[in-house]
């Protein structure tokens, strides 16, 4: 299905911006008035305040970490909009995390863009 080919191009360009550190590519792919969940809670509202926090991010705590993205199920509610549920791992050599994110997208015209995202820490698996 080619709407699901766009949403994994998607996803493929945020972990390549994440890996590459580089935060406004990877900002660029949330719509202007996103707003973003982190895993600790904090909101962030807009495009500048999504690349801001993953600046931040790139350059801390996370910073020299490598992204992984695996979408375990994606629904279109409406023929432009999508829901997607991604495992999201982050691995350095000293840590894992993962975590899952909710990723609601909308097409506009012939381009998806995220518009928002909440990423929780992921349930021990026993």
């Amino acid at each position: 299905m080619p709407a699901r080919d766009d949403i994994a191009t998607l996803l493929a360009g945020l972990e390549g911006a994440w890996n590459e550190a580089d935060a406004a590519a990877f900002a660029r792919l949330f719509a202007a008035d996103a707003v973003y969940v982190t895993r600790g809670g904090a909101v962030w509202r807009g495009r500048p305040a999504i690349e801001e926090g993953h600046a931040r991010a790139l350059v801390g705590p996370l910073a020299d970490t490598v992204l992984t993205l695996r979408p375990t199920h994606i629904t279109f509610p409406a023929t432009s909009v999508a829901i997607a549920h991604v495992d999201l791992e982050l691995s350095s050599d000293q840590a894992i995390i993962r975590a899952v994110t909710t990723f609601v997208l909308t097409l506009d015209g012939k381009r998806w863009s995220i518009i928002a995202a909440h990423t929780s820490e992921a349930a021990a698996v026993h």
